[in-house]
């Protein structure tokens, strides 16, 4: 099998950016030149895709890391594909909460923790900083394409 269907992403070939804001509008241009590529978009959803990357092109302060990265999954998910969504290269990881969940009928319940948080092992989650667990889920939902 020395034959895939994968492209090689296009070269990303841009000065060193002298603010974080260029830097950032450095990783926009460079996700829409992926985007580019990927044919799961409709007419309509590559269109509301390219609005909110030019809007966040536009900013004039840089995003924290965590919440354009949210923004570009934003994105991603209007595909609404499995298999389009933001992934990170070695070392560049997205924080991981120290527990996992798991989805039931009857609700979100703690399936794994780390050693200082085995106390909540099995607990079922009814909210996250104060906004039920359905809100939460619900916003989530906006992050993934493909379900």
């Amino acid at each position: 099998m020395l034959h895939h269907f994968d492209f090689s992403p296009p070269q990303a070939s841009y000065p060193r950016p002298t603010s974080q804001l260029e830097a950032q509008r450095q990783d926009l241009d460079y996700f829409g030149r992926l985007l580019a590529f990927d044919r799961s978009f409709s007419l309509s959803t590559r269109d509301r895709a390219q609005r909110k990357l030019l809007a966040l092109a536009s900013l004039q302060a840089p995003l924290r890391p965590e919440k354009l990265r949210v923004a570009v999954m934003e994105i991603t998910a209007l595909a609404d594909n499995g298999h389009t969504h933001v992934s990170s290269g070695d070392g560049a990881e997205p924080k991981a909460l120290p527990i996992r969940v798991a989805r039931f009928s009857d609700g979100l319940y703690v399936m794994r923790a780390r050693d200082q948080y085995s106390d909540v092992l099995g607990g079922r989650v009814e909210s996250v900083d104060g906004v039920p667990v359905t809100d939460v889920m619900r916003r989530l939902e906006l992050l993934r394409g493909g379900l």
